[in-house]
């Protein structure tokens, strides 16, 4: 594969799990908050077009500025997110431990474009954000999970309440029509 084509799909699908993941961690928590959206659309569409800018004008420097704004449009999403959460007091305690490892991941990322980019101190050879974006992923395979489980739960209990308003209503039809047809009875004597 080429250079070329490698930091093109490489680039191109770091920004598309950034627009996706903060689509789904609103998504997630119940948000609709137009900021976000916007921004996830945002990244979605001029993220490729901007890869492809850069391979074509060879100004590969430019990759570090995106890399910041993806950044920093996680941090912002994940900033508004908790705020719009704590201030309803709608935090739940999985919703918790996702954004904690949506930060964890966030700062792992962080860190990995300072050494890798930036040429900040560190080991370039050792990317951390791969053990973030794990954990990550296995925090939010946990908690799909467990809602999963508590709806298909909660789908069991309302069936049970149905078949038993359905048996309840039966039965009353049952005693109603019993009724009818001994009144019908009786007056048939009379």
């Amino acid at each position: 594969m080429s250079f070329e084509l490698y930091f093109f799909l490489h680039r191109a699908s770091f920004t598309l799990y950034v627009g996706f993941f903060c689509l789904l961690m609103e998504e997630l928590f119940g948000l609709r908050v137009l900021i976000i959206r916007w921004l996830s659309y945002f990244l979605l569409v001029v993220g490729p077009l901007w890869m492809v800018w850069i391979l074509y004008t060879q100004l590969y420097d430019f990759y570090r500025v995106w890399a910041g704004l993806l950044a920093l449009v996680a941090a912002t999403s994940l900033t508004i997110m908790s705020v719009q959460l704590v201030r309803h007091g709608q935090l739940k305690q999985d919703q918790f431990l996702v954004l904690l490892v949506a930060l964890f991941t966030l700062l792992t990322g962080v860190r990995d474009f300072l050494v890798v980019q930036l040429n900040f101190p560190g080991e370039a050879d050792i990317r951390w954000m791969s053990v973030g974006g794990l954990a990550l992923m296995l925090t939010l395979g946990w908690v799909l999970l467990q809602r999963a489980t508590a709806s298909a739960r909660e789908v069991h209990r309302l069936n049970d309440t149905l078949a038993e308003n359905v048996a309840r209503r039966e039965s009353e039809l049952r005693t109603a029509f019993e009724q009818l047809r001994l009144s019908e009875q009786q007056r048939a004597v009379e």
